[in-house]
């Protein structure tokens, strides 16, 4: 087995030269089995308690050592010798004990405790049987963690990864109590850990969550919060303000090492059966139950008929060449199309607008970086866009009227395409997460300027491709959490879920219709091309509204809703389209922005 915990070897190193070397013989006494210390350290460094009955910290010192086995116990020998003539607690303390409990006899030697030494003292002993350190009056198990923490390794530094157990680590609850993480996630279904710092501003709100998860989880799955950083006083306190009756766990610094590593806080840390993590959240929000338990609410199974006729299909674009499919948008007034791609071979794709009746066409951006997937303001000014024009894709937006250009995150390029809410006060991106696992999308939302980012529930599968509902209080997108992709439809006040779409088809890139009756989506039966249908905003009368060879994707309705623009390569290449349901109506108003170059339509 590799060695996951090099125990003890600066301080061994450093000290062994000055060290006085009392051979372990010195203690005298057996535990349970008949060994005696030194036999049970049998060349392996050690972790030896020495205490007595009378010590008013027996029972914490004995905790340390649980805490400590449970990170050492397969590198290192640990043990208690319990001198006293008590045999009645000296067999109570040998109960559950994972280590043993020796029975010390006669007198602790100086040359033992050192000078001045008296119980309990904790000694760190080599291989060769050498004490080279003693921990003297230790108060409580994280005190004594926290001393010992430079001189031993806590394993590998993080979470695990999916796949494996839950570390096995045995941390302090409020009580005081000792708790091992791993036998809690193996006695339960499936154990959802929240690791936060004690100093979160968020803690109150972490708590009163998860508090509400655990009561609406039942005995399906086991909520444990773990207090980063926190004493055992402090966090007892937190659990009788927050009425917490779910277990709130004392994280040391084995436990930070252990559970986050290097990795932000809040995180979270999801088991399925037998105790094997299924996925890690870094900066992690409390999931909604339905995150954890699985959607209740499927589509509905009756619905009135979906009132969208088509009246007229048309291309806008002529000549089109895209590296990824032309996502277009209407501006606020409906009279103008945006979107992205090139009208040549060669080069990248750049923004463009064009009139909703397919004349005047203009290109917006000129970056060497392609600049993709538009989405406009509810006030025509401005564009939000994907760009890689910083040397990562990340999102940027567009001044019309004077043709600005900022870049509004700066993540690493781990956004995906936004879209703007009808207010224009809020953007919604998919974001790519990976710590602790295979890399996945979670939807974000952030204000106009890029702030005050929120994910909208992080869970361990792919949300892509968000639509805003009219109202700014619900969000669809695309999920691959049940083996397809399907849409599903989230509120952002309660974190409700409701599942739109079934397991017979696969379903991408959802808009809504500006009255939020209508949901119009991408389907595809097998390896069929996706067309374009239409639904209730309840999942119900699911109608076709495209039909025929190529792939139609990104439908975009105007403000307006009698016309929603899409990509389709039904000619062989990807161009933008448009389908009308009504008559159009009339808008005589100023277009916003000036041209930056004009082109003739092709």
């Amino acid at each position: 087995m590799t060695s996951r915990l090099p125990i003890f070897a600066a301080a061994v190193l450093a000290t062994l030269a000055g060290a006085g070397a009392e051979p372990l013989e010195e203690i005298r006494g057996v535990d349970a089995s008949g060994r005696d210390v030194a036999e049970i350290a049998a060349g392996r460094p050690a972790l030896i308690l020495l205490t007595s009955p009378r010590v008013a910290s027996v029972g914490a010192q004995l905790r340390l050592l649980r805490f400590l086995h449970g990170e050492v116990g397969e590198e290192a020998a640990v043990a208690a010798v319990i001198y006293g003539e008590e045999k009645a607690a000296l067999a109570k303390f040998r109960e559950g004990m994972p280590f043993p409990v020796v029975a010390g006899v006669g007198e602790v030697t100086e040359a033992v405790l050192g000078e001045g030494g008296k119980l309990p003292t904790v000694l760190l002993v080599t291989r060769a049987g050498n004490v080279v350190d003693r921990l003297a009056e230790v108060p409580d198990p994280l005190a004594a963690a926290e001393a010992l923490k430079l001189r031993y390794e806590a394993g590998p530094p993080g979470p695990p990864p999916a796949g494996e157990l839950v570390p096995d680590l045995i941390v302090s609850t409020s009580a005081g109590e000792a708790f091992n993480l791993r036998a809690a996630a193996l006695n339960n279904p499936a154990t959802l850990i929240f690791a936060f710092d004690v100093d979160d501003a968020d803690r109150r709100r972490h708590l009163s969550s998860l508090q509400r998860l655990a009561d609406d989880l039942g005995e399906r799955t086991r909520v444990i919060a773990v207090a980063l950083g926190a004493s055992t006083a402090a966090a007892a306190k937190l659990a009788e303000a927050e009425y917490l009756d779910l277990p709130l766990l004392v994280g040391g610094p084995l436990a930070r090492r252990r559970l986050v590593g290097e990795l932000d806080p809040p995180v979270l840390i999801m088991t399925e059966a037998k105790g094997i993590v299924r996925g890690t959240k870094e900066r992690a929000a409390v999931p909604a139950r339905e995150d954890v338990a699985g959607e209740e609410r499927g589509p509905a199974e009756e619905g009135p008929p979906v009132e969208l006729a088509v009246k007229r299909l048309e291309a806008l674009t002529a000549g089109l060449y895209a590296d990824l499919p032309p996502v277009a948008a209407f501006d606020a007034m409906g009279r103008y199309v945006l979107f992205h791609g090139r009208f040549a071979e060669e080069g990248v794709d750049h923004l463009w607008e064009i009139a909703a009746t397919g004349k005047d066409l203009r290109q917006i951006s000129h970056a060497a970086a392609p600049d993709v997937a538009p989405s406009c303001s509810a006030d025509g000014v401005h564009v939000a866009f994907l760009s890689g024009r910083s040397g990562e894709n990340e999102i940027w937006i567009c001044e019309r009227l004077h043709g600005e250009f900022t870049q509004i995150t700066k993540s690493g390029g781990t956004f995906g395409a936004p879209t703007y809410a009808l207010d224009g006060k809020v953007i919604a991106a998919p974001r790519r997460v990976s710590p602790g696992g295979e890399a996945n999308f979670d939807v974000w939302t952030m204000n106009a300027r890029g702030r005050r980012l929120r994910p909208v529930a992080e869970t361990f599968y792919n949300e892509i491709e968000p639509a805003w509902a009219p109202d700014g209080q619900k969000l669809l997108f695309a999920s691959d959490r049940y083996g397809n992709w399907d849409i599903l439809a989230s509120d952002l006040n309660g974190g409700k879920r409701r599942r739109l779409t079934g397991p017979e088809t696969e379903d991408r890139t959802p808009t809504v219709s500006p009255d939020g009756r209508y949901v119009v989506y991408a389907s595809r039966e097998g390896d069929g091309p996706y067309k374009l249908w239409a639904m209730n905003a309840d999942g119900s009368s699911k109608t076709p509204l495209t039909a025929g060879a190529g792939n139609d994707l990104y439908p975009r309705f105007n403000r307006q809703g009698y016309a929603l623009v899409f990509a389709s390569d039904r000619s062989g290449a990807y161009e933008v389209y448009k389908l009308t349901f009504e008559e159009e109506i009339d808008y005589d108003l100023p277009r916003p922005g000036r041209p930056l170059s004009r082109l003739s339509k092709r």
